[in-house]
């Protein structure tokens, strides 16, 4: 399950790389296909981050200590609810939960707004796909939540820091994530706003529910944080 969570990072890194690159030649030549490309590219990455979170949670509550961060914030003893949000208990867990949830987020920002803003879309898909291809580097190369012992693994965990087994602190730094997350979809529509010269309203009254909820969840992770 390892080899799979390292491999399925390393595929979404390659697969945003392309859709960067699919995006901005089809929007610069005008190519219909190129762009179709790189937007099923982008939908690609998000489902590509949905099995990867699917494979490291399910190491958790397996107790699969094979992989150094289950074991650095996961134990035997540890309630089920805990094992599952240690997923973002740890730096590496939470680069990798930050992408995945950029991920979809931008594949539903995109979605939705596909037909309405033709013309921004290729943009705004490469510029989510940089700033999720910058996370994915940081994981592959530094911090990749899938490293494994290199000895015999150990028979138990370290267990989660036991100020995180809070109900509130599970709860506080996915709220942070959404409202930090959620601000990528407007600043990705202001970058391809001005990229394409289109500066009139319409961009805006499309990420104004994104930037209202966004800020919503940062209010309320922030709260939760007091």
């Amino acid at each position: 399950m390892a080899s799979l969570g390292s491999f399925l990072l390393m595929a979404t890194l390659v697969v945003s790389a392309y859709a960067i690159a699919s995006s901005i030649a089809g929007a610069r030549r005008g190519s219909r296909s190129l762009v179709e490309s790189g937007v099923g590219a982008f939908y690609l990455a998000s489902a590509l981050m949905t099995v990867a979170s699917a494979v490291i949670v399910r190491a958790f509550v397996t107790n699969d200590y094979t992989i150094k961060y289950v074991q650095h914030y996961s134990d035997i003893a540890q309630p089920l609810f805990y094992k599952i949000t240690s997923y973002w208990g740890g730096l590496d867990g939470s680069i990798m939960f930050w992408v995945f949830l950029l991920s979809v987020f931008g594949a539903v920002a995109v979605r939705v707004n596909r037909e309405r803003h033709r013309d921004l879309i290729p943009y705004v898909v490469a510029v989510v796909s940089l700033v999720e291809l910058f996370f994915l580097f940081v994981m592959v190369l530094h911090r990749d939540p899938f490293a494994t012992f290199l000895t015999e693994a150990p028979v138990d965990g370290r267990g989660l820091n036991p100020l995180l087994q809070n109900p509130y602190m599970v709860i506080h730094p996915p709220a942070l994530y959404v409202g930090f997350v959620g601000m990528t979809i407007p600043y990705a529509f202001g970058m391809a706003a001005l990229v394409t010269g289109q500066l009139d309203d319409s961009w805006l009254r499309a990420v104004r529910r994104w930037t209202m909820i966004s800020w919503l969840f940062l209010s309320f992770g922030l709260v939760l944080g007091m």
